[in-house]
Parts: structure tokens; C-alpha cells; sequence
């Protein structure tokens, strides 16, 4: 639990690891969490948080982040 705290006040540095982007829960070495696979921003523990998110609004998003994404690599 420290870990989280420490984790979520670690604003603009690096993240020390991920963390789900819906329920906050950290991924650990015997739960690896998985990227959303349209835009690659998003991490989800699970995929009822994945559901969750696409339903809270990451589904609006998700479109643009992706489209910003491909014109990044094209750019690379």
C-alpha cells in the first residue's frame, strides 16, 4: 500500500511501475497488466476495468490517442 502512495505522488517522473488506468492497482510480478490495444496509452488489470474505462469515457478518447500515436511513429 505504501507503494501505490508513493507510486501516485510520483507526479511528472517516470512511473515506477504501472498501474491499472482504472482502479489504480499496480501491476506485480504475478499479475502483469495489459495495454489497450487500440491506442497503447491505456493499462488494465483486468478486463472488467478495461470495460469499465471504455465505458467511463476511454472509448471517446481512444480513437484520438491512437491516431496521434501512428502519426508519432510515421514521424520516427
Amino acid at each position: 500500500e505504501e507503494d501505490v502512495i508513493r507510486a501516485q505522488k510520483n507526479e511528472g517522473a517516470p512511473a515506477l511501475f504501472n498501474m491499472c488506468s482504472y482502479c489504480g492497482s499496480p501491476e506485480s510480478l504475478t499479475m502483469k497488466h495489459k495495454r489497450c490495444s487500440q491506442c497503447k496509452q491505456r493499462i488494465y488489470c483486468t478486463n472488467d476495468c478495461q470495460k469499465f474505462d471504455w465505458k467511463k469515457g476511454h472509448g471517446k478518447e481512444c480513437k484520438n490517442l491512437a491516431e496521434k500515436l501512428s502519426k508519432k511513429e510515421r514521424l520516427l
